[in-house]
């Protein structure tokens, strides 16, 4: 339930995050979801190999490593996001302040 309104809070966070800096939204919004289920995979997969042999216990116990795994990729993805975005529009603005010096 946890996993689930975080995966709510995400995506609603890295589409405001796309607004703000006028990007696509869905493709961030899927990037950022992307990157929060994949330590949810690993726990699948872990839990598809050795469910047999551990029992319930063992997935509760990937579950909290999962969880704050996920946030902090996605808090990692979203200072990737912003720096590439603030350096392209630094950029710009270098570019047109450029452009208008004249030289005489």
């Amino acid at each position: 339930m946890v996993a689930l309104l975080l995966t709510i809070i995400i995506g609603i966070h890295f589409h405001t995050l796309a607004q703000k800096h006028n990007e696509n939204e869905w493709i961030v919004i899927l990037m950022g979801l992307l990157v929060y289920t994949i330590p949810f995979l690993i726990l699948i997969l872990f839990t598809s190999l050795t469910f047999f042999s551990t029992g319930l216990n063992f997935v509760s116990t990937l579950e909290l490593i999962a969880i704050p795994t996920s946030i902090v990729l996605c808090y990692i993805l979203r200072r990737i996001f912003i720096s590439m975005w603030e350096n392209k529009e630094y950029e710009e603005l270098n570019n047109e302040i450029i452009d208008d010096i004249k030289f005489d």
